[in-house]
């Protein structure tokens, strides 16, 4: 298991001291996963006021801990993270007083240190500096000082902030898109974090996440986020049955289904559905594909039903989309 120490103010300085132990090129920023570690990227954007950015996706042929020591300025990191370990016994796996950030949405003060396990699979993060001046700032525009009072008092290991959710994922799978060349990447990877940092503090101001969630122990929580994301990562495997997701959860079908309802807004099947409908218009979208090959890509045989749950989630028939592309 390799262990890498660092400390950063910013991103631009973090990408470069790990690309410097791993001892590769980097680019604009941007550097690729050595090929004896795994595959994939880090890239550092910083977007002015202080905000600094880190997007990670990568495959880790091995587990690695990072190391983060803490620095004298005070900032905080909001830190969004898609994680799919190869293997099911992580925790059994990761090093003492290390954190695994299994998929949701974090928060964490650079005044407290930390060790990160991350095991050997896929990982996609999303993760943002945001200075205290930043966030007395945005406190003062939104009228929710008593929000950063609140949120500086959260102890990080213990606290799960929110759980990931089809909104999320929709705004982080369009900061990974690979066709996204553009002169302007850097402006649309500015206002897509907005959007991030937006609904995460209207979430957590307006209490839609801690009213709920407290409802339930934190073991629940967690094992609702892995059937959250074995619906979602599992798009083209055979649909799970309730069944199959309740032992998931180790919990009676009923209060699986109340329960996923209560935090993710729409009962299994139609959050699944939505989710669904969403990654076929990112693949339509690509211009690479037919209705056809799309539908059977999400799972449909049939094109004229693959048709309909479309235009049911996105107002339009998938061939008027690629028609209007």
């Amino acid at each position: 298991m390799n262990r890498f120490s660092i400390r950063h103010h910013n991103y631009s300085d973090f990408v470069h001291g790990i690309a410097g132990a791993f001892d590769v090129e980097i680019k604009n920023n941007e550097f690729e996963v050595p090929e004896s570690l795994g595959n994939g990227f880090v890239k550092g954007v910083d977007l002015g006021n202080g905000l600094s950015v880190l997007m990670a996706e990568t495959s880790l042929r091995h587990s690695l801990v990072l190391e983060v020591g803490t620095v004298d300025e005070e900032f905080y990191v909001l830190n969004f993270q898609e994680s799919n370990p190869e293997t099911d016994d992580v925790k059994d796996q990761q090093p003492e007083d290390s954190i695994f950030l299994q998929t949701g949405v974090y928060l964490r003060s650079s005044l407290d240190s930390a060790q990160y396990y991350l095991p050997a699979g896929h990982l996609r993060s999303v993760s943002v500096i945001m200075p205290l001046t930043w966030m007395q700032h945005f406190a003062e525009q939104s009228e929710s000082g008593i929000m950063l009072e609140h949120l500086r008092s959260i102890p990080f290991r213990k606290h799960h902030l929110q759980l990931m959710d089809t909104e999320y994922r929709i705004i982080i799978s369009k900061l990974f898109n690979p066709e996204l060349k553009t002169p302007l990447r850097e402006l649309f990877i500015g206002n897509r974090i907005m959007l991030l940092i937006e609904k995460f503090f209207t979430k957590h101001y307006l209490g839609l996440s801690a009213e709920k969630e407290k409802q339930l122990t934190a073991e629940e929580l967690e094992r609702l986020a892995e059937v959250e994301n074995k619906l979602v990562n599992g798009l083209f495997e055979e649909t799970p049955t309730i069944d199959d997701l309740a032992k998931m959860a180790a919990m009676s079908a009923t209060k699986l289904k109340r329960s996923f309802k209560s935090i993710f807004g729409l009962p299994v099947y139609e959050y699944y559905q939505k989710h669904r409908m969403h990654v076929a218009k990112d693949i339509l979208l690509t211009g690479k594909y037919t209705v056809k090959q799309v539908g059977q890509k999400v799972g449909y045989q049939n094109i004229s039903h693959f048709a309909a749950a479309f235009k049911k989630i996105h107002g339009v028939l998938p061939s008027q989309m690629l028609v209007n592309k």
